[in-house]
């Protein structure tokens, strides 16, 4: 946050390796999409794609 000067109360969700949920962020991704270059644009649909493939498929223990 500090290093690219980013400001704390425009923070949505922050994530870490050992996150448990996305729910936030796949509702907020819509938003974001419309303001975002195509090129990161692109790259978040395909997280979200990701993200929904794994929700829908969950392991079998």
């Amino acid at each position: 946050m500090l290093k690219h000067n980013l400001d704390w109360n425009k923070c949505v969700d922050v994530f870490t390796p050992n996150c448990t949920s996305s729910h936030c962020v796949l509702h907020w991704h819509a938003l974001v999409a419309r303001k975002i270059p195509s090129d990161l644009q692109n790259v978040l649909i395909e997280a979200v794609k990701m993200i929904n493939y794994i929700k829908s498929h969950p392991l079998q223990s």
